[in-house]
This record gives structure tokens, sequence and C-alpha cells, in this order.
């Protein structure tokens, strides 16, 4: 049942970014933005333990270390938590316009109004879902431990069979509910079951193109990250701090490759959506 080709779906973040270059600028200026002041923001309210993770990190010490290192920085990230999805819900609407309204939307697509805050409620949803599932993936993650312990030989097998079982099952869910942020935006409603349902019989071709907007992300931010070491030989001093201009410019930087890449992986689905509802109309 499938309207459009894979690669064209999957190519779409980059004949976004290849027609609209100033509005993914602006995007990634928003992004930037929020993520420089998140690290002014922890620095003020929890300099000494940021301070104190940041050295644990470059010291190379175990994860169990680095874990208790970070304890104290967890209530001020988790305060961080409702201004990152606000910002993320921003720029997703932002990018689903470009794709399907682009004559109908003001300046690089971004504004904050109602179509922001439904796609705020979407993300909330969508984390409270990923979270259910990995408490539930946890949970019979450790009867299948104990299974496993207990079946001798036979115990590698399970639980190879228990995690290929998990991945399946988390790929097929991510693809049926992957058309849910782009319709509702479109829609202009919380479209929870309709989007579920557009997916029928259109599994495959979808998966497929998310696979390979997803390489291309791998490869964006493999080059992006090779572009930002650049930033740590500049800095001559070595300190530790994310407040120095090195670290600065360094965390800048990847945050407009993480713009990049959400633009790849988020567009996809608005174009998926757009040729569903094209055909739909010629019907």
């Amino acid at each position: 049942m499938s309207e459009f080709p894979a690669t064209d779906v999957a190519l779409e973040g980059f004949r976004l970014t290849r027609e609209q270059p100033r509005a993914v600028l602006a995007w990634a200026a928003v992004r930037v933005g929020f993520t420089l002041a998140a690290i002014f923001v922890m620095n003020a309210v929890s300099g000494p333990q940021l301070t104190a993770f940041m050295s644990a990190v470059a010291a190379g010490h175990s994860m169990d270390d680095l874990q208790r290192t970070a304890e104290p920085l967890l209530p001020t990230l988790l305060g961080l938590v409702p201004f990152d999805l606000a910002v993320q819900a921003i720029l997703m609407t932002a990018v689903f316009r470009a794709v399907a309204q682009p004559l109908t939307s003001g300046p690089f697509f971004l504004s904050v109004g109602v179509d922001e805050l439904r796609m705020f409620g979407v993300n909330l949803l969508g984390m409270a879902a990923l979270m259910i599932g990995a408490l539930g993936v946890s949970v019979i993650g450790g009867g299948v431990s104990l299974l496993a312990g207990a079946a001798g030989p036979a115990g590698p097998l399970i639980a190879a069979a228990y995690f290929a079982a998990v991945v399946a099952g988390g790929g097929y869910v991510a693809v049926r509910l992957s058309l849910i942020p782009a319709l509702s935006q479109v829609e202009g409603r919380f479209a929870l079951s309709d989007g579920w349902r557009m997916t029928t019989g259109r599994h495959w071709v979808l998966a497929g193109a998310y696979v390979m907007a997803a390489i291309l992300g791998v490869l964006i931010y493999l080059l992006g990250a090779v572009i930002g070491s650049v930033f740590q030989l500049l800095d001559t001093s070595h300190s530790v701090s994310f407040t120095s201009p090195t670290a600065v410019l360094s965390t800048a930087w990847m945050a407009l490759v993480g713009v990049l890449i959400s633009v790849v992986l988020q567009a996809p689905g608005a174009a998926a959506v757009q040729a569903i509802l094209s055909l739909r109309r010629t019907v």
C-alpha cells in the first residue's frame, strides 16, 4: 500500500536543508541559544558538581564513578527537561510546517502558539510511553535473566532471543507511532489513533526510509564530531570548564550538528504524511 519511494522520504531532510537554509540556520540559532543558556544555568546552580563531573570524564573514571559524580547534577538536569521539551516542540513544529505548509507559515516557520503546545503534549506522551516501555522491558528482562541463568548452556540463546524480541518489538512500535507528531501538526489535533492507522500496510517502506535517514544522521554526527574535535585542539590551556571559550564554541557547534540531524530524522515523517494525504485527496 506504499504511495512513495522510501528514498524520497529518507532524503526529505536534505531537500529541506537545501531549499530552506536560512530557516535551518534560524532553528540552529534557537537550539544553540537554549543549549548555551542551559549550560550557564547549570554552571551557576551546580558549578562545583559540574566541574567535578567533567574532571572525572577527562580522567577516564569508571562508569560507577561517573554515575556517583553525576548524581548531584540530576535535580538541575530534571529542572531543565520541561524547557528542553518546549524548545524541541517549537523546532519540531517548524520542521513539519516547512514540509507540509511552506506557503502558509511565518518567518522561518517558527512560532509559539497552540500548535507548539500540542506538540509539547505529544512529546510528553511519547516520553511517558518510552518510560513505561523501558520499565516493562527492565522488569521482564530481570525474569528472563533469572531464567537464562538457570537454563545452563541454553541461557545465552534465551538472552539473545529476548534481546532480538525487544529490538524487533520496539522498532515495530516506533514505526507505527512515527507519523503521529506530523499528522497532529497537519490536522491541528491530537491524531493518536489516526497516526497509528496511517502506518497500516506501510510499515516496511517507512522502516526503510527511517533506517536510511538514521544512517545519514550518523554520518552527519561523525563528520560533525571530527570537525568539533578541532575546537579541543585549539584549547591550549586544557582547562576543565563548560564556560571556557573553547567549550562554548564546541557546544554550540555540536548543537548545530544536532539540529541538522533532527531535520534529517523528523522531515521524513512529515513527507510521508503529506504523500499519504495527497493520495487520499485524489481518490
